[in-house]
């Protein structure tokens, strides 16, 4: 029962860093150029980032992507993988 357990601590901290870490990296891959800019319509580039990981979290939520989805693209686009050891 203790490794059931242990397993599924480690499973739940592995996602959460995944997404703590890959959200904001796929944003910056995504909106660099936006980003850049100092200030936009009244938002600086810190609140639009935290607009643009809002978003997309809005959508992992709603099942429009998957922590594979996440993963595929650090690995493919970015040559990331983020992996706790």
């Amino acid at each position: 029962m203790r490794e059931i357990k242990q397993e599924a601590t480690h499973n739940a901290a592995e996602t959460a860093f995944l997404m703590m870490l890959g959200i904001p990296v796929l944003m910056f891959k995504d909106h660099f150029g936006q980003l850049m800019r100092r200030e936009v319509d009244g938002k600086s580039r810190e609140q639009r980032f935290v607009d643009y990981c809002i978003e997309f979290y809005r959508q992992f939520d709603k099942g429009l992507y998957t922590l594979d989805d996440i993963r595929s693209v650090l690995k493919d686009e970015c040559d990331i993988e983020i992996e706790m050891k």
